[in-house]
């Protein structure tokens, strides 16, 4: 599963607006997504996908890194 933290902002960063990926952020469709990264050749959906990944807009692995987060903000406050 993808998760997103939707910073749409960032959508029209280094030409996101001119790929099919916009419309996935824009309606925060994660199903969209998958579809349209598989509809892709293999090496432009990984480029695609690394290029959300250094902006930001997409965070591999966000409930896991949510609940470390949480873990250690709980650890700090005992």
């Amino acid at each position: 599963m993808f998760l997103m933290p939707w910073n749409v902002d960032t959508i029209s960063h280094e030409g996101f607006t001119k790929t099919p990926l916009q419309k996935c952020f824009e309606t925060k469709d994660i199903e969209l997504l998958q579809k349209t990264i598989a509809s892709m050749p293999e090496d432009e959906a990984r480029y695609h996908i690394q290029r959300c990944i250094d902006s930001g807009l997409w965070i591999p692995d966000a409930k896991k890194a949510e609940q470390e987060a949480a873990e250690a903000a709980a650890k700090e406050e005992s």
